[in-house]
């Protein structure tokens, strides 16, 4: 950036300290008119990009609404963009309609006037495209985004007033499916019972409680602390909604009502008076719905969708869209119905499997997921289309069989969307449980055999005894079994051959992608195997930018999965073969297109969707370094204080020497937690998208427990906005600085510097870090060190 001269300064000002007054402002002026000569630019690129490769249009796009966001509130920058905003097409600005609806809470005059008049040109020319999006932006807590979504839909209304009343009808009753009352007390309890007993949290735990029993009222009764919160029929932002409108509902209530009554009233009685033992004649109440609770939701198998939505159930011929269907140059697919019956999947957060039948005469499977944030998902799926253009678009991997296979994502709200169904896939962990049942071998096999040999003090062995006794089991186990199922699903040798160099090339394109995003926790129930092609297709992008190498706990230090099980299964060179050559082509891709991958993950990166997980799992990571350092200094002490005045022992298993009230409580609570919470707290529910479903063991839930009013774990789990998880805004200045961080290492990934020690290092060409990236994937010190439930031996 040039900037005016100390001369002109002087002449103008006539004094040094003039000089020093307007010269930080020339500056800024300076930048102004850089930015606005950049906007044109990049208008004008993107306007004649019609034939261009799609990578390079969006790329430029993603880069204008940087500059857009950054310097829109400026006065020169917000003229220049409302003139040059509507040389664009309306088309152009599909592929980032997520970036825009995230943006929409801005409470900036300039910025917020823009971008709701673009997405009224959107909207009008593509109302399929922009409908859901804008419906699930109501569904939030955020005055200025519901402002801005009120305008765009109702701009909508005057000429697509069904399509609009579909979808808000669609979208609220699909999370009425999601998440029944049943499942809503039962998450609920157990999550007020672990702020309780593990974090100590009386605050947080009187919170969860008391919208449990918010969600039992009718919406004009509802009350809250926020003016503007809006509770909707069958939905609120923090907390699902029951109705009376459902069979489910009426009869939650009829059986449960009296006694969550009771136990409010008890609840009530200790926020006035702080008495524990008014909180321990609630945990009383509760304890007892909750084992009431249980066994229903452990029959949970099938919901008859007239008794969770009867809307959904007389819904017909729609006019809106199946999602993930539509395209600007094809007919639309309108949905005609939903199947009457919805499957439940068993795993811990209990999945549906539904269908839609479109007007195309296709039935079209998806999975409706409650308690999840789906909208990384969502921008992860983005990133894969770039990369599938970019190898299209590559003279060498071309027709080679390389894309990575996507799946629509369609959130609903900031803890529960659709997911299309992959059809005809098998988890790793379902092949390889279904080879050992039918050898009679146990499934964790490996991991017994070190818990015998260690005496199940594996983990707390050095590494050098890690790595001797991890040694030892790999030799007394074959790691054959992935590769005997693929030959044994094969009906001929012609097949499995074509599978085998499927799985071989797709695990290799997903090695390289995976590793440029930062992508972890890849244990075996989070990749997938296409029965038909051989293809690997991963699910469960919730971890990425090297999030889980940073663990206090378990870190995952590999750049990928790329354990024996899945080297058997490739051809007889192994490694050596087509996977290295794979990664070295697809390294090579990734490297050339770097621009277009770093516009697409800067703004993904500063999605403010997105970029608070990145602060608050810092803030996770150094509140279990603090909660370890605060228990071993407990544990050298008798006691200590918590909130409410109770006193705590040695560690929440020690029995307490002086016992109130409360305390025995806990004794009456650990059965509920035990049952549920603490026996399956590796236990998730990604291993959803294939035909059966299996539970998985996921290290993601392993964090150290503590004290915390900073951070609420059930929060992170469950996705939402930064305020959902920290008391305060997060600084700026450290999210800010946290994203340049995950910036600069991905440039380092795609540059060759990622293993540079110093600035006088070489680059690592793609051959030498390739290399570099295998040799630390199947390094037995680095799998050594990973947690068990990973299956590092498979």
């Amino acid at each position: 950036i040039a900037y005016s001269t100390p001369r002109n300064l002087t002449t103008s000002g006539g004094s040094a300290s003039m000089v020093n007054y307007l010269l930080p402002i020339q500056q800024v002026d300076s930048v102004t008119e850089y930015v606005k000569e950049a906007i044109k630019g990049f208008v004008r690129s993107i306007a004649l990009g019609q034939g261009q490769p799609v990578a390079n249009v969006l790329q430029d796009t993603l880069r204008l609404l940087t500059l857009w966001f950054k310097y829109g509130t400026k006065k020169g920058v917000h003229n220049i963009l409302e003139g040059e905003l509507d040389k664009i097409s309306e088309d152009n600005w599909l592929s980032v309609i997520p970036q825009l609806i995230a943006r929409i809470h801005i409470k900036s005059k300039e910025i917020s006037t823009l971008l709701s008049k673009l997405l009224k040109r959107v909207a009008a020319t593509h109302p399929q495209a922009l409908v859901c999006p804008i419906s699930v932006a109501l569904n939030t807590n955020d005055t200025q985004q519901k402002l801005v979504s009120t305008e765009v839909l109702h701009e909508m209304r005057k000429n697509n007033s069904q399509l609009v009343e579909e979808a808000t009808m669609v979208s609220r009753e699909l999370m009425r499916v999601a998440i029944t009352p049943h499942e809503l007390w039962y998450d609920g309890l157990e999550s007020a019972a672990q702020l309780y007993m593990e974090n100590q949290d009386l605050p947080r735990m009187t919170t969860v409680l008391v919208e449990l029993h918010e969600a039992m009222n009718d919406s004009s009764q509802v009350q809250s602390n926020s003016k503007d919160k809006v509770v909707t029929e069958g939905f609120s932002e923090s907390i699902g909604k029951i109705g009376r409108s459902t069979l489910r509902d009426v009869s939650f209530r009829h059986s449960y009502g009296k006694a969550l009554s009771e136990a409010y009233e008890w609840l009530e009685l200790f926020r006035i008076s702080g008495k524990t033992c008014d909180l321990h004649q609630a945990w009383e109440v509760y304890q007892q719905i909750f084992k009431r609770i249980k066994p229903q939701i452990g029959n949970l198998k099938r919901l008859e969708l007239h008794h969770v939505s009867p809307a959904l159930t007389n819904a017909s011929n729609l006019i809106l869209a199946v999602p993930g269907t539509y395209k600007p140059s094809s007919k639309d697919v309108t949905i005609q119905q939903f199947t009457p019956s919805i499957g439940v999947i068993a795993s811990k957060q209990r999945p549906r499997r539904m269908s839609m039948l479109g007007s195309d005469g296709v039935q079209y499977h998806f999975l409706l997921k409650g308690h999840e944030d789906l909208r990384q998902d969502e921008r992860v799926m983005q990133l894969f289309g770039l990369i599938n253009i970019c190898l299209d678009n590559d003279r060498i991997t071309n027709n080679r069989g390389l894309n990575i296979v996507r799946y629509s994502v369609l959130p609903l709200s900031n803890n529960s969307g659709v997911i299309g169904w992959v059809e005809n896939c098998d988890t790793i962990n379902q092949l390889v449980k279904q080879y050992r049942e039918a050898k009679d071998i146990r499934l964790l096999m490996e991991t017994k055999m070190l818990a015998v040999k260690t005496g199940n003090q594996y983990d707390k062995l050095p590494l050098i005894h890690k790595v001797e006794v991890f040694k030892q089991v790999l030799e007394e186990t074959t790691g054959q079994d992935l590769a005997k199922m693929l030959w044994l699903k094969s009906k001929t040798s012609d097949v499995w051959v074509e599978r085998r160099a499927n799985f071989t090339k797709s695990l290799a394109v997903m090695s390289m992608v995976g590793y440029i995003l930062g992508l972890g926790d890849r244990h075996p129930s989070n990749l997938m195997l296409d029965r038909v092609s051989g293809r690997v297709v991963h699910i469960d992008f919730g971890d990425c930018f090297e999030i889980t190498s940073q663990r206090s706990k378990f870190p995952e230090i590999v750049p990928f999965r790329l354990t024996r099980m899945l080297v058997n299964c490739m051809e007889a060179s192994g490694i050596e073969g087509t996977y290295r050559l794979t990664c070295e082509r697809v390294m090579r891709v990734l490297r050339e297109n770097r621009d277009s991958v770093m516009a697409m993950l800067e703004a993904f990166i500063y999605d403010p969707l997105i970029s608070w997980r990145l602060l608050a799992n810092d803030r996770l990571a150094e509140m279990d370094a603090s909660n370890a350092n605060k228990t071993e200094t407990t544990n050298a002490s008798n006691g200590t204080n918590i909130p409410g005045g109770i006193s705590r022992g040695n560690s929440i298993d020690e029995s307490f020497q002086t016992k109130s009230p409360i305390d025995m409580k806990r004794e009456h609570i650990t059965p509920l937690l035990g049952d549920s919470l603490l026996d399956s707290e590796g236990l998730d529910d990604d291993s959803h998208r294939g035909d059966t479903a299996v539970m998985e063991i996921s290290p993601k839930r392993l964090q150290s427990a503590g004290p915390s009013s900073v951070i609420d774990r059930s929060a992170l789990r469950r996705g939402g906005n930064a305020e959902m998880v920290t008391e305060s805004e997060p600084l700026q200045e450290n999210l800010n600085a946290r994203a340049l961080e995950v910036i600069n290492r991905i440039h380092a990934k795609l540059t060759g510097r990622d293993f540079a020690k110093s600035d006088e290092a070489e680059d690592l060409n793609v051959e030498q870090q390739v290399d570099r990236l295998i040799k630390e994937a199947t390094s037995v010190e680095n799998l050594a060190q990973l947690f068990t439930g990973w299956c590092p031996l498979w």
